[in-house]
């Protein structure tokens, strides 16, 4: 599959199906949304830029870590049960 190039704020929200063009800055901010900044034109002026791959590469990343926070509050669940069974989770002081 060929990756696609992604300009501005617009067309990234557009491709990530978000009506405002400023929720990609808010993703960056607060989930590690990957897009960065760069000069384009002659005038050098500056662009938010990103494409599909890295897109997909992001959402497959934020994927496995949901996974893995809801696996360890099932294991956490689980070992909250019975009392006095040993657990192999650490300890939290």
């Amino acid at each position: 599959m060929r990756q696609k190039e992604l300009w501005g704020l617009q067309a990234i929200s557009a491709y990530m199906g978000w009506r405002d063009p400023q929720t990609p800055l808010r993703a960056l901010d607060q989930e590690g949304f990957v897009m960065f900044r760069l000069r384009r034109g002659s005038h050098g002026r500056t662009v938010w830029y990103s494409n599909s791959e890295l897109i997909q590469a992001w959402m497959a990343s934020k994927r496995k870590v949901e996974q893995e926070r809801l696996l360890w509050r099932e294991l956490l669940k689980q070992g909250r049960k019975g009392k006095g069974q040993k657990t192999d989770r650490p300890r939290v002081a």
